[in-house]
């Protein structure tokens, strides 16, 4: 061993920390000159250009024959126009959501007020349904029965706006709290409105209806203390409890309503037809577009919250419609609907996944021109380049020399692994606006008839409240009880209301389902005439030399 210990410190180069020792002798002339790393370690730049050029040879190979695919593919300009067009219709379609919603709460105030009326007051267990209109055009003003307690409304909604979109408020508990406060006064001054039980054409309540327990708040004042002994303290306390439990009943009726909207939100969504594609878009850089694979919108807390003090589906009580916050709107799959639903929320969008991490890797090697290193160059080299499997046939009579190869497996969810004739849709905020449209409708009435039992509850309560602060008779309010005082013709009346409330609403989803098909590939800094011309009247123009 000791014998071939120098032969074998020849054979592997010097040491870096030997000295140079230079040989004696005559050199081989045809010899080509041997070069060395800064390790001493021989090293060839035309060997390092055959690898290169072998390995070249490889991935060639491999794409031709599909088996893998350049991970750093430069971005197909198709694609680049899409995406394009995709990021526009989603602009279009958070505008057409916004006015959808505004037109669902418009076109249905005065209708949802006097659904408010109808659970209220024993009037109306008397009317025959076709006679409900003309009873309401002869004892009050056209201006009263639809437009009582509007200002109140838009003035309750700017500060819910005012308490999402300004961090230094959303941040502050006090600053929520307050703006909380004034919301729920602004919506008792609606319900007040509607029901005639205070002036329905002022715009806004003065200052001392935000005061509790003042002549002018809905919050009554209590008895007065008669002395500060334990029976006179509770007495007080008690009072105080009963002054503030209708406001108590009618949070509650919002927070109730809220949950179920909400739910009822997720059920609706996950069963209208929507567009909806198994395969994702491929992205500029070879990312996934959305994540694409079968899942619902899960309901709160899963999905990212709302911002604070925001609810998932608020539908105000005062409004016809709902103001839907930041909801996942699919009672099917959260994962390929959220982007949508951020769109039209006008959020940006969430962070994709990788391409590589869905799919099978590619047998690609991206070190054809470079080495980190020169154990990595090594690795490479002497590395299997194409990785399939290969095995025998198991027929006994196969001609030698005749193989089967097996690639590996697809990973689960491999987008290019579905059928290539599967039909793909556009799926962004505008081409889902008609199916967001549609469910906001149908939640509404939904969510009216499963609380109209505690609403009526509520509402009497809170009327009736009223009516005793201001010294007024309650002869004419149902009593709190929604079982046992409301006659066969008040419910017909009721679920009348309801019908008419969900035909005009139809209609609107009707109006927003023909302009997202209008707006579909316009541009969106282009006007509604524009927009009209570019799909009716560019056609009829008459051509250059016809008569």
């Amino acid at each position: 061993m000791g014998k071939l210990g120098p032969l074998t410190s020849q054979a592997l180069g010097r040491s870096p920390y030997d000295d140079v020792v230079q040989g004696e002798g005559e050199g081989d002339l045809r010899a080509p000159l041997q070069m060395y790393d800064e390790r001493g370690r021989p090293v060839n730049p035309e060997t390092r250009r055959i690898n290169r050029d072998v390995i070249r040879s490889h991935n060639e190979v491999m794409q031709v024959i599909g088996v893998a695919e350049p991970d750093n593919e430069v971005p197909d300009p198709q694609i680049e126009v899409r995406f394009r067009q995709q990021e526009d219709e989603d602009r279009i379609g958070q505008r057409l959501l916004n006015v959808g919603r505004i037109l669902e709460i418009g076109g249905v105030w005065g209708v949802n007020g006097i659904r408010q009326r109808i659970l209220i007051y024993r009037r109306y267990s008397a009317i025959p349904f076709y006679d409900l209109y003309r009873h309401e055009r002869t004892n009050e003003s056209l201006g009263s029965v639809f437009f009582a307690g509007f200002p109140a409304f838009v003035a309750s909604h700017a500060l819910k706006q005012v308490a999402f979109t300004h961090q230094a408020v959303r941040h502050n508990t006090w600053a929520q709290f307050i703006l909380y406060y004034a919301r729920l006064h602004l919506q008792l001054y609606v319900f007040l409105q509607r029901m005639g039980i205070t002036n329905s054409m002022a715009p806004l309540p003065g200052l001392r209806y935000f005061i509790p327990f003042t002549s002018s708040s809905p919050i009554p004042p209590p008895p007065p203390l008669t002395s500060f002994s334990f029976r006179g303290i509770i007495k007080y306390l008690g009072g105080v409890a009963l002054s503030v439990a209708p406001v108590a009943c009618y949070i509650l009726y919002t927070k109730l309503r809220t949950v179920v909207a909400r739910n009822v939100w997720l059920y609706i969504y996950s069963n209208v037809p929507k567009p909806a594609n198994r395969r994702a878009l491929p992205s500029r850089t070879g990312q996934s577009n959305w994540a694409s694979q079968n899942q619902l919108p899960p309901p709160p807390p899963p999905p990212p919250p709302p911002p604070p003090g925001a609810s998932f589906a608020t539908a105000s009580p005062e409004s016809g419609s709902m103001f839907v916050e930041g909801e996942p709107r699919n009672g099917h799959d959260i994962s390929r609907d959220e982007p949508t639903i951020r769109a039209l929320e006008g959020q940006p969008p969430p962070d994709h996944a990788q391409l590589g991490a869905i799919r099978r890797q590619s047998t690609f090697s991206s070190r054809g021109d470079e080495y980190a290193s020169d154990e990595e160059e090594t690795e490479i080299v002497n590395a299997t380049l194409i990785s399939f499997d290969v095995e025998a046939t198991d027929a006994s009579d196969t001609p030698p020399g005749v193989w089967s190869a097996e690639l590996r497996p697809n990973v689960a969810g491999d987008p290019r692994s579905q059928s290539a004739e599967e039909p793909v849709y556009e799926d962004n905020a505008l081409t889902r606006l008609p199916s967001v449209i549609a469910t906001d409708v149908l939640t509404v009435a939904c969510s009216y008839l499963i609380v109209a039992p505690y609403e009526a509850f509520a509402l009497r309560l809170f009327a009736r409240s009223a009516r005793h602060q201001q010294g007024l008779s309650v002869s004419d309010i149902y009593d709190p009880n929604p079982w046992a005082t409301m006659s066969l013709t008040a419910m017909t009346n009721f679920l009348g209301v309801e019908i008419v409330h969900l035909m005009i609403e139809s209609e609107l989803w009707g109006v927003m389902t023909l302009l997202s098909e209008l707006y579909r590939g316009c541009n969106p800094d282009w006007g509604f005439f524009r927009v009209l011309q570019e799909n009716f009247w560019e056609d009829d123009e008459p051509e250059e030399g016809t008569g």
